[in-house]
This record gives structure tokens, C-alpha cells and sequence, in this order.
């Protein structure tokens, strides 16, 4: 028994000395002032998802959710320019010959194939909202909650960010804008007066081209494309903030071009 006992206090002194400690996560800013903090960009930035632009995507796009860590070491207020919709069902939107097309945002559901097959695939949430409603709520203008500091837009392009009139063309961007004649994205994105930023922009320069197969869009030269982030990045060191640049993704990563491989669908009947 008495052996029993000092092999029972042994174990207890092994678990013991073996209970991990745990340390306090202390936040801690570095060098980097993250005071006011401005997210540029594309789709990544504003939170664009499943097909549309909707409050929840915006709320859990990567700058807010940076924006929520920036505010442990001094962060301020981080405004979007929320998109809000009746059962947040979204907006997105397709450039046709007769103009727009809108829809609401895709969710999974069931679906029927041609062969009378159903099986989950993606369906709008809303396949009965009008063309009319989601125009408006897609046009309603924000503006005037500005300046706000996440102004990704959906579908542009790199040199998008410097050329007034955008607003005009892509919806999105004309929601927030309050002169879409005469505003340039970029300096919109300024207008909070960043002591951080971040940039993540250029996949619309390939990306259009590549979901068309080709034909319904051209990539950007790599001559437009370097003088243009050249002149995004000397309007960004002139502001004196610091910041990071995110790269491009290979776009044949993107699950559009890999969700079925190449000479993957075996046909099995004549059509």
C-alpha cells in the first residue's frame, strides 16, 4: 500500500509540473498606426458573395473582420457602405445587349437538370424579385453616410480607380459616390484620410476575360497595368500611411474552372 501511494503522489507531481500555462494574448500595433484604416479594392474588399452584393457578405468581408482586430490597438470606427435589401436577399447584377440584368444572391438548393435529374446547386434566394425592386435598392444612394472607409467595388478594374465617370458605369461604385460625374474611386477611398490602408485589386483585369472564354472582355496590358498601380501606390505613399498590397490568385485556381476537369463529363446518351 505504501508503494501504491508514493506512485499515486508521483503521478499527481508529473500532471502537475505538465499543466500547460496559459499566457494572455497581448494586441499590439507594432510600427503600423491603425487609426483609420481604408480598405481599397475589388469585390475581395467590399465583401461581394455568392453572386450579389448583401449586408451579412459585407459584414464578413476580410476588411471588416481586419478592421474588428484593428480595433484592440486603437482602431477606429470602420464604415461600409451597406447594401440592405428585404431579407437581405442582395443585388448582383449581368451586362446584357439590353442593358442590366439583375437577381438576387445565389444559395444552395435543389435543382432540376435537363435529363429531369434534381440535385443541390446553387439557386436564387429570390427568383421572384422584380427587375424594378432590385434596381432600387441597388441605386437607393448612401452618399450622404460617407466618407466611408471600405469602398471595394464589385467588377472594377485597376484603372477604374483613377478615372472619373466610373460611378456612372458600375452601380455599385454609384451608390456611394456623391458626384458620379466627376469622382475618382481612389480618392474617394482617401477621403477618411488613412493612417493604414489595404489594396487588393487587378483580378477583374483577367477575370472578365476568362469567365467569357474569350470573348466578352480583353485583359489589361501589362503596360496599362504597371503604369496604373504605379499611380495608385505614389497617390497612396503621398498620403504618408502605411499599408499592405494583396497579389492576384491564378485565376484557374478559382473553383469556376476547376469544379469539373478537363475532358471530366463522360456522355452517356445521344442528344
Amino acid at each position: 500500500m505504501k508503494y501504491k501511494i508514493l506512485i499515486y503522489l508521483f503521478v499527481l507531481v508529473i500532471i502537475g509540473a505538465c499543466k500547460p500555462e496559459m499566457e494572455e494574448f497581448k494586441a499590439s500595433n507594432g510600427t503600423a498606426n491603425f487609426t483609420r484604416y481604408a480598405a481599397l479594392g475589388d469585390s475581395y474588399a467590399s465583401g461581394f458573395s455568392d453572386g450579389a452584393l448583401y449586408q451579412q457578405a459585407q459584414e464578413n468581408s476580410y476588411a471588416n473582420i481586419l478592421a474588428s482586430k484593428f480595433a484592440a490597438v486603437g482602431g477606429t470606427a470602420f464604415k461600409q457602405p451597406i447594401l440592405t435589401t428585404p431579407g437581405d436577399i442582395g443585388v448582383g447584377f449581368q451586362p446584357t445587349p439590353q442593358g442590366f440584368f439583375f437577381t438576387s444572391k445565389y444559395v444552395l438548393g435543389y435543382k432540376q437538370d435537363c435529363l429531369g435529374a434534381t440535385s443541390l446547386a446553387p439557386v436564387l434566394d429570390d427568383p421572384s424579385a422584380s427587375q424594378g425592386d432590385l434596381y432600387g435598392y441597388l441605386t437607393t444612394p448612401v452618399a450622404g453616410q460617407g466618407p466611408f472607409n471600405n469602398t471595394g467595388v464589385p467588377g472594377v478594374k485597376i484603372a477604374h480607380m483613377l478615372f472619373p465617370g466610373v460611378a456612372l458605369a458600375n452601380p455599385y461604385f454609384g451608390r456611394f459616390s456623391a458626384n458620379p460625374q466627376t469622382d475618382v474611386l481612389l480618392e474617394v477611398g482617401l477621403q477618411v484620410n488613412p493612417t493604414f490602408y489595404s489594396l487588393w485589386i487587378g483580378t477583374y483585369d483577367v477575370l472578365g476575360y476568362a469567365l467569357s472564354g474569350g470573348a466578352g472582355d480583353v485583359i489589361t496590358e501589362q503596360a496599362v497595368f504597371q503604369q496604373s498601380l504605379n499611380a495608385i501606390l505614389d497617390n497612396l505613399e503621398a498620403t504618408g500611411a502605411s499599408g499592405a498590397i494583396a497579389n492576384i490568385p491564378n485565376i484557374k485556381d478559382i473553383p469556376f474552372f476547376t469544379t469539373i476537369p478537363i475532358y471530366g463529363l463522360q456522355l452517356t446518351q445521344d442528344l
